[in-house]
């Protein structure tokens, strides 16, 4: 049996007869044959682009400086293939700067796409490009779920259990008739932007709804950095107005705000549950202003993005729907084995 024909075989080609393609594809199965990917992809002359749409990462929210090094471990691993990453960076502030950046990728020649689809309603129209050009398509940290079936997968958490779950945990530190804040400090004026955010007070208001023993009072605060003296005059005005408050649960990265305003008021009585490790947060945690972290592995979350196009396109794997990345808590005590 020549070269040629097994050469035809492996790669679906016409020309080999039905019984010799079924004892090659016999003698394949039987020596477990993996094709070279590497050689392959040196050989063939394609180059490959991806683009991805991401967050700024600023002083005030650093949280997106984790998934870019997940990105950039991707990156280098399949650099060598012809595959490049091209970066969109947008502001979380601004709508217009990510519909900017959309805009470039409808009209730009990419292999895949991976996003954050932080403002849904800019995201049709990219979405709908890439189904209509085969161009298979990555969320990552936010889900829209309205589009979910529209993409090759999502990968983060599930924000609707993950509120839920903060909701059992903070009924723990509770007594009957203490009362949990939900409090959402988000960076854009209209909140609906960031449904993670509002996923997961939902999640949490809704584990509340089975758990009478506790009253549950919400906060809403959007544009933080720009004048954080206006936030904590705020928030303070809400805790000193009903002393039952004894929890608070940030729906985002920037509980550390939060830690700050108590610390600095010398409010020492109120539990904090949060999200991610952030610098900021990681402090605050070790001072014990923050209480507990619930980790949505941002690192990993860039890592497979990236990885799952290049599985997709290259490989030609299956990837699933969904890759839900698990709900992981952090307190001052197991710190040291998460901070990597």
């Amino acid at each position: 049996m020549s070269i040629g024909t097994v050469d035809r075989v492996l790669h679906n080609r016409s020309g080999v007869a039905q019984a010799t393609k079924e004892k090659v594809l016999k003698v394949i199965e039987e020596l477990n044959y993996q094709p070279n990917i590497i050689a392959r992809r040196l050989v063939s002359k394609k180059k490959y682009v991806f683009a991805v749409l991401i967050p700024t990462p600023t002083e005030d929210n650093p949280y997106w400086n984790l998934h870019e090094a997940g990105i950039k471990k991707a990156e280098a691993e399949i650099l060598q293939l012809g595959i490049f990453i091209e970066r969109l960076p947008f502001n979380q502030s601004d709508p217009k700067s990510y519909f900017a950046q959309t805009k470039k990728v409808i009209a730009g020649n990419y292999d895949g796409v991976l996003l954050v689809p932080f403002f849904q309603e800019k995201t049709e129209d990219l979405i709908d490009h890439c189904k209509a050009q085969n161009i298979p398509c990555v969320f990552f940290d936010t889900n829209f779920i309205e589009r979910e079936k529209d993409v090759l997968t999502y990968i983060g958490q599930d924000a609707f259990r993950s509120g839920y779950f903060a909701g059992n945990l903070t009924s723990y530190l509770l007594s009957k008739d203490d009362t949990a804040l939900a409090v959402s400090i988000n960076a854009v004026k209209k909140a609906d932007n960031h449904v993670n955010y509002l996923q997961r007070e939902e999640g949490f208001k809704k584990y509340f709804q089975q758990d009478k023993r506790i009253k549950l009072e919400t906060f809403h605060y959007n544009n933080p950095g720009k004048d954080d003296a206006l936030l904590e005059k705020k928030l303070l005005e809400q805790i000193k107005g009903n002393e039952t408050i004894k929890a608070i649960f940030v729906t985002n990265s920037r509980a550390y705000k939060v830690a700050s305003i108590l610390e600095k008021n010398k409010i020492k009585d109120i539990k904090i549950l949060g999200y991610d490790l952030i610098d900021p947060n990681i402090q605050y945690l070790k001072k014990g202003f923050i209480d507990f972290l619930i980790s949505q592995e941002p690192f990993n979350q860039g890592y497979m993005g990236i990885m799952s196009l290049y599985n997709h396109l290259i490989l030609n794997q299956e990837v699933e729907q969904q890759k839900l990345m698990p709900i992981t808590l952090i307190t001052k005590e197991n710190l040291e084995f998460y901070k990597a």
